[in-house]
């Protein structure tokens, strides 16, 4: 820990936050850390599989951000704005969330997001003002 200090601080002239900074053995399944919203860990090749090799995602605060800018975007507070609007709002933020996490393994988050968009869709939907036939005209 010593010799990374040293190398950072004097070499790099950058300062270690001590607080937050720790280390970790990434050869150990049960370890792992987060970096600029990408979880790094040990892990399971696939379910089936007794290997195990190194892998990044999309860290659980990083996910739960985005389906809260989705859940965001179709609050009942909008539900006058044109459904294309909305639509075009979310495809907005999703396409921006996989072009940052297009490297790794994103494929299970991609799959919470697309259901977190459906359901935010479908709530926006149902909270359509009802038109009754006397405001009609």
């Amino acid at each position: 820990m010593i010799w990374v200090e040293h190398r950072l601080e004097a070499q790099m002239g950058l300062t270690m936050n001590r607080e937050k900074t720790q280390m970790v053995d990434l050869n150990k399944p049960s370890e792992g850390m987060v970096f600029l919203s990408y979880e790094f860990k040990l892990a399971r090749q696939s379910k089936r599989s007794s290997i195990y090799r190194q892998q990044l995602f999309p860290s659980k605060a990083s996910v739960n951000k985005c389906r809260s800018k989705l859940t965001e975007i179709t609050v009942s507070s909008h539900s006058c704005r044109p459904v294309e609007e909305v639509i075009q709002a979310m495809n907005r933020q999703l396409r921006g969330w996989g072009q940052y996490f297009g490297i790794g393994m994103p494929k299970g988050a991609a799959r919470h997001q697309l259901a977190c968009r459906e359901t935010s869709l479908s709530l926006f939907m149902s909270q359509e003002p009802a038109r009754s036939p006397l405001s009609q005209g």
